[in-house]
């Protein structure tokens, strides 16, 4: 991106808190500095929103702007304000609009926006599409008695066959190699290699010494890593970003275990955690299992028509 439009993103996060995700330096580590970009939208002189995105060229050398992998959301950044609703909803409307025109020449857009915005009407207006995915959320997380009676029975049961059954303890530790090597039995399991292993190496290069980030096991007596957990955190939110099991070790209940002091230990730093949701129903129902608040994040899409023709053939050609 341009180093100016840098320096005007990152004075405008100073006055405006913002996600991990949104984090130039967290851009950088998962897109690559040259590889995305910022829009705003001013009153007068003075930036009142952003909309950070990835940009990069599709197959067919069409213009994609999206959100780099291992980053649930990005969306627009801007103050509700404090004006009477309708005033205030003209605004954010203005907002918007002003920050879709201002994005560049693309064939397709697609990006899941935060938790914390819930109007697109500009969007629809202006030719998107909209879904709708969830992510499963713990609020105020410092109370573990409260926490603890929202899990359901099988949670329980893990943790306790962790811990009693199989002697398990929590180990935290710098060391990303180990965590990938137990984070690759969770694709060996399904005949598959980890993806993008360099791309968690330079987050976690990112992250560390941001002091943003822990790593847990759950080990055995005899020094085994049954599991394991990655997790990040910003100014009031932990999100569990990775996990994974050895195969051969899974009956022990390490997994579970590993998560639900992952959650406790997070309290330390914030008082919402969350899982980052899952389309997949086994996974969806673990984290619901957690007593995690279903919370919806919006989906939206826009493409030109011939790029919606290109698509529709690929489809036709090699199936969906």
């Amino acid at each position: 991106m341009k180093q100016g439009s840098r320096q005007l993103y990152t004075q405008f996060l100073t006055q405006n808190p913002a996600s991990i995700f949104h984090q130039p330096w967290w851009l950088d580590a998962t897109c690559g500095e040259r590889n995305w970009d910022v829009v705003f939208a001013r009153k007068k002189e003075n930036i009142v929103a952003a909309l950070p995105f990835l940009r990069k060229k599709g197959r067919f050398r069409q213009v994609i702007l999206g959100q780099p992998p291992f980053t649930p959301f990005l969306g627009p950044l801007y103050s509700p304000g404090t004006a009477r609703y309708a005033r205030r909803l003209q605004q954010e409307h203005a907002i918007l609009e002003e920050l879709i025109h201002a994005l560049p020449h693309h064939h397709l857009f697609h990006q899941t926006f935060s938790p914390a915005i819930t109007n697109w009407q500009p969007f629809r207006w202006n030719g998107f599409r909209q879904s709708t995915n969830y992510t499963y959320r713990l609020y105020n997380i410092k109370n573990h008695a409260a926490l603890w009676q929202e899990t359901e029975d099988n949670i329980r049961t893990d943790v306790r066959k962790a811990q009693n059954r199989f002697c398990l303890r929590i180990e935290q530790s710098d060391d990303i190699e180990a965590f990938l090597a137990v984070y690759a039995g969770t694709w060996k399991r399904q005949g598959k290699d980890i993806p993008h292993v360099s791309l968690i190496r330079r987050i976690d290069a990112a992250c560390a010494p941001r002091g943003c980030r822990r790593i847990l096991f759950a080990v055995d007596e005899a020094g085994q890593h049954h599991a394991a957990t990655y997790t990040i955190w910003d100014q009031d939110t932990a999100y569990y970003l990775l996990g994974g099991s050895n195969p051969e070790l899974r009956q022990s209940g390490g997994h579970t275990f590993v998560l639900w002091e992952t959650i406790l230990r997070a309290s330390e730093h914030v008082d919402i955690f969350d899982f980052e949701g899952s389309s997949i129903r086994p996974i969806e129902k673990n984290f619901r299992a957690f007593g995690g608040r279903q919370t919806p994040l919006l989906w939206l899409e826009r493409t030109t028509p011939l790029f919606r023709k290109i698509m529709l053939l690929r489809e036709l050609l090699t199936g969906p």
